[in-house]
């Protein structure tokens, strides 16, 4: 799903990647098909946007202490 948001040299609108992920699911053999139903809901509902915005704010926070620098 990242590398669909953020190619560069293709980038696309958040539903254009999740149209594209969800054709991947016939593609897919490994995964569970009820695990890949809950892998959708996720992705359609938003909830893994959310989570890579607690994800980067906490990378930010932990990097600010390693370098010492003064929180701004």
């Amino acid at each position: 799903m990242a590398h669909l948001l953020l190619d560069g040299h293709n980038p696309q609108k958040s539903y254009e990647a999740i149209e594209c992920f969800q054709e991947l699911g016939s593609k897919i053999r490994r995964v569970n098909p009820e695990c890949w139903k809950m892998i959708l809901q996720m992705v359609k509902k938003g909830t893994a946007f959310h989570l890579t915005s607690d994800l980067i704010e906490e990378t930010a926070q932990q990097l600010v202490g390693y370098l010492g620098l003064a929180k701004p």
